[in-house]
């Protein structure tokens, strides 16, 4: 009986490892690679460099803010959830017809 407990109990660690380590995993530059939904209400569920997305299906998710040449959503003033995040800090959000928006770096910075 005693060594049925310490089986059991040794299986559960194992389980729980495992679906921790399934959750989240790092890259191979040591990023955190999240393979589940967070479903997040607003911008301040989600980590830094993310905003909370709206997706087609009608779920919510973080997503990292966009890189040059990225699609993008401009900032909602009202609060909707955008289907895009917004560009990083340093980059705009342009239109370049034909619905589509990418990011950029703007054409003229005053220093």
């Amino acid at each position: 009986m005693h060594l049925a407990s310490l089986l059991f109990g040794a299986n559960l660690l194992i389980f729980t490892a495992v679906i921790s380590h399934s959750a989240a995993e790092e890259d191979e530059d040591g990023e955190v690679i999240d393979w589940g939904s967070s479903g997040c209400v607003e911008d301040g569920d989600c980590l830094e460099g993310e905003c909370c997305v709206k997706k087609e299906n009608g779920e919510t998710d973080c997503e990292r803010l966009r890189g040059i040449g990225e699609p993008c959503s401009q900032p909602a003033e009202n609060k909707t959830l955008p289907e895009r995040c917004p560009c990083k800090e340093g980059f705009s959000c342009s239109d370049k017809s034909d619905g589509v928006v990418i990011c950029e770096r703007p054409k003229y910075q005053h220093f």
